[in-house]
């Protein structure tokens, strides 16, 4: 039986090169929240880090709030004419030293929101890949 998932569904490919290349693959749930399915063996430093300077590599002119003290993960606004969206982005702790990134987007300009909100996943997993390649060439630090 087929079942139809509500709201549009979202496949895209990232590649994550740990030890050898391969894809890890990013969806969208039908409340429209995009996460990377991969487990990121790093620290809530780090974690904060990736966000921060996704955030700027893509929009330097935007200065992202952080969602509130207990969380890892910081929001910015986009424009469409005069309605915004809200991009999120967190880390989420998936034990310790272990993150996965959650990106979403609400608001009044979805047009605006989603093509941020899957831009910035990719940064995300972008800079995630250059941080684990960089402080440790020679073991995988990538789980599924």
């Amino acid at each position: 039986m087929r079942h139809l998932v509500p709201g549009k569904l979202i496949v895209l490919s990232i590649l994550i090169l740990s030890g050898c290349s391969s894809p890890q693959p990013v969806t969208s749930n039908p409340a429209d929240r995009l996460h990377y399915d991969g487990v990121l063996h790093i620290s809530a430093a780090q974690a904060d880090k990736i966000i921060i300077d996704s955030i700027h590599q893509g929009w330097s002119d935007k200065s992202p709030r952080k969602i509130d003290a207990n969380t890892i993960g910081y929001d910015f606004k986009v424009w469409s004419g005069s309605n915004h969206d809200t991009v999120f982005a967190q880390a989420i702790s998936r034990g310790h030293n272990a993150y996965i990134f959650s990106v979403s987007n609400a608001g009044n300009a979805p047009q605006a929101g989603a093509p941020a909100r899957d831009k910035l996943l990719k940064l995300l997993a972008d800079n995630a890949r250059k941080l684990i390649l960089a402080s440790s060439p020679a073991k995988s630090q990538m789980s599924q």
